[in-house]
C-alpha cells in the first residue's frame, strides 16, 4: 500500500468522537492539523481528549493502531503512556499517606521489604518517600528496556535496585529526575498493600476512577491496545525494569478522567480517592528545577507558561509518546498519545490551548513574531567562541574509583587551565571528555569513551556520561552508559549510572 493510499484511509479513520456541533468549529484547526501530520503515513495514529469544567468536550481517534491488522485507533484504545505513569502511581502513594500508611517525611526504607536504598557516604537517614516522589532523592537517571522476547532475561526489582539504587548526591541537594526512585515507590506500594504493584495501582487508581482501558504492562494483546511504530515500522514492544516508572496503558478517555478527578472534580462514577489537601499537595513545590519549572510529587509544574500555571507530565518511550496537561485556573485538561515517536502530542497541546484561550493564542503568536523577527539574514557573522578556561577549582589530576555492582574500577581525570578534559577508567585509554560543562567550578559534565564492562552494560552500545560534583578537593557523582546517536529503536537502550569519587 503507497503513502497516498494510507493517507487518505486515515482521513476516513475518524472514530469514537464526541464532539458537540458548539465545540466542532473550536477543535476543527486541530483535526485538521491531525490529518495533515497523518496524511504522509509517517505517524500511523493520533487520539485526542479535551475536558472542561468536569466534562469531556471532545474525544477522538484517528489513523491506526494497528497498521497490520487494520485496527483503527479511538478514544479507547490504550497506548504505552510512558512517564505519565508516575503521577498515577504518585496517587496511588497517596493514598497510602492519606490511610496512615505511610509519612511522607519517613525514611524510604522504612517501607521496603525486599531491598534498600543505599543512602549518600555519612547519610544514615536516607532518602524520604516526599523526596523519591520529587526526585529529590540524590538517586540518579536511569532507564534499560526490554523486548518482550528477553522479559524473562530481565531480573527482578530487587535485584535492580541492589546494583543501582543509591543516592550519588545528598538526599534534597539537586533534582534528578529519576525513573528508579519511582521504581522504588512501586515496590513500596506493592509492599504495603500486600498486592503486585499492577493490581496495586488497578485497584487504588483504575478502578475507582472508572479507568476501564487502563492497565499496567506489558501485554501480548493487540485488541484495543495500540502497536508501537518507528516510522512506517512496526517495532517490538518494550518493558522497562522500574514499572511503576512507564509501564501503564490507558486511553486519552481515561486520562481525560485521571485529569477531571486531579482538578478537584468527579466524573460519573468516580470515587474522591484523595482529598483536595492531598490533591493540592501533589500539585505543589517551591523548589526549582529550571526557570519557572518545578516538580511536585508526580507532576511537573510550570508557574508562569505565558500567564498560565500548568501541571503536567509528558512521557515516551520506543514506539510511544504521551502528554497529559491541567490547566487549573480554567478546569482544562488535555491528552495526546500516540504510537510513534514525534512531537506531535506537544504539538497538538499548544494548538488545543491557543483554540481554546484566546489570551494564550495571543501570547504564543506575539513571540513567533519575535523569533521570526531574530531569523532575519544579518550582514555580519558572529564571532567563534573559544571554550572557555577550566576554574581553578577544578583544574589538576583526580583519581578515585567508579563503584558497579560487578567490582570497582580504578578512575583517574586530568583538566587543564584551558578547559581540556581528559579520562581514564582502569588501564583503559586514556579518552579526550567532549562538551564539558564545568558548572561555573561546582562541578564537571561531559561525554567520553570508555567500557564499564558489566554484563548489564554489555547489552547496550554506550558512550560514557560523566556527572561530578565538587566540594573542595573531592568530586562525587555518576558515571553511567549513554546511547550513541542512532536509532533506539533498533537496539537495545539504556541509561546505567554508578557511584563514582574522585580526590584531588
Amino acid at each position: 500500500m503507497n503513502r497516498l493510499t494510507i493517507g487518505c484511509m486515515t482521513v476516513l479513520l475518524v472514530l469514537a468522537v464526541r464532539l458537540s456541533a458548539q465545540d466542532a468549529g473550536t477543535f476543527e484547526p486541530v483535526r485538521k492539523q491531525i490529518r495533515d501530520s497523518l496524511s504522509d503515513g509517517s505517524v500511523p495514529s493520533v487520539a485526542v481528549a479535551v475536558a472542561k469544567d468536569g466534562k469531556i468536550l471532545w474525544e477522538e481517534g484517528f489513523g491506526w493502531a494497528d497498521r497490520e491488522q487494520k485496527q483503527p485507533a479511538t478514544a479507547h484504545t490504550a497506548y504505552n503512556i510512558a512517564s505519565v505513569t508516575k503521577p498515577v502511581t504518585a496517587t496511588a502513594i497517596m493514598r497510602l499517606v492519606q490511610d496512615g500508611k505511610i509519612d511522607l517525611d519517613a525514611p524510604a526504607n522504612l517501607y521496603l521489604e525486599d531491598f534498600q536504598v543505599t543512602p549518600f557516604p555519612g547519610d544514615l537517614k536516607g532518602p524520604t518517600v516526599r523526596e523519591l516522589l520529587m526526585h529529590r532523592s540524590g538517586l540518579p537517571a536511569h532507564w534499560q528496556s526490554w523486548n518482550l522476547a528477553e522479559l524473562k532475561l530481565r531480573p527482578a526489582f530487587s535485584e535492580i535496585a541492589r546494583r543501582y539504587a543509591f543516592a550519588a548526591w545528598p538526599r534534597g541537594e539537586r533534582y534528578e529526575y529519576s525513573n528508579l526512585g519511582y521504581g522504588v515507590l512501586g515496590e513500596m506500594g506493592a509492599h504495603l498493600s500486600g498486592r503486585p504493584y499492577a493490581d496495586f495501582i488497578q485497584e487504588e487508581v483504575f478502578r475507582p476512577l472508572q479507568m476501564r482501558d487502563s492497565f499496567v504492562g506489558p501485554t501480548s494483546k493487540t485488541d484495543g491496545v495500540a502497536s508501537p511504530y518507528s516510522g512506517l515500522k512496526r517495532i517490538e514492544l518494550n518493558d522497562g525494569d522500574t514499572p511503576a516508572s512507564g509501564a501503564a496503558f490507558s486511553s486519552v478517555h481515561d486520562l481525560a478522567l485521571f485529569g477531571i478527578f486531579h482538578l478537584g472534580a468527579l466524573a460519573p462514577g468516580q470515587e474522591r480517592i484523595l482529598t483536595d489537601a492531598n490533591l493540592q499537595a501533589m500539585r505543589n513545590s517551591s523548589l526549582e528545577t529550571s526557570g519557572t519549572e518545578r516538580y511536585g510529587m508526580g507532576w511537573s509544574l510550570n508557574t508562569d507558561m505565558l500567564g498560565l500555571s500548568i501541571v503536567s507530565h509528558s512521557g515516551a518511550n520506543p514506539g510511544y509518546e504521551s502528554s497529559i496537561l491541567l490547566v487549573p485556573s480554567e478546569k482544562i485538561v488535555i491528552a495526546v498519545l500516540t504510537n510513534s515517536n514525534n512531537s506531535l502530542p506537544s504539538n497538538l497541546t499548544r494548538e488545543i490551548l491557543m483554540q481554546l484561550l484566546p489570551s494564550f493564542r495571543a501570547r504564543v503568536e506575539e513571540i513567533l513574531s519575535h523569533q521570526a523577527e531574530k531569523l532575519q539574514p544579518s550582514q555580519s557573522q558572529p564571532a567563534a567562541i573559544p571554550a572557555p578556561p577550566a576554574p581553578e577549582a577544578l583544574t589538576g589530576k583526580w583519581a578515585g574509583k567508579v563503584h558497579t555492582y560487578a567490582g570497582e574500577i580504578p578512575l583517574t581525570l586530568w583538566c587543564s587551565k584551558e578547559g581540556e578534559v581528559r579520562i581514564q577508567l582502569g588501564d583503559q585509554l586514556i579518552s579526550l571528555v567532549n562538551d564539558v560543562d564545568f558548572n561555573g567550578g561546582s562541578g564537571l559534565s561531559g561525554f567520553a569513551l570508555g567500557d564499564l564492562g558489566t554484563p548489564d552494560d554489555s547489552r547496550l552500545t554506550y558512550d560514557l556520561k560523566i556527572d561530578l560534583t565538587r566540594n573542595g578537593d573531592r568530586m562525587y557523582g555518576v558515571l553511567s552508559t549513554h546511547e550513541r546517536r542512532g536509532d533506539r529503536l533498533e537496539r537495545p537502550s539504556g541509561e546505567l549510572a554508578y557511584f563514582a569519587e574522585l580526590a584531588r
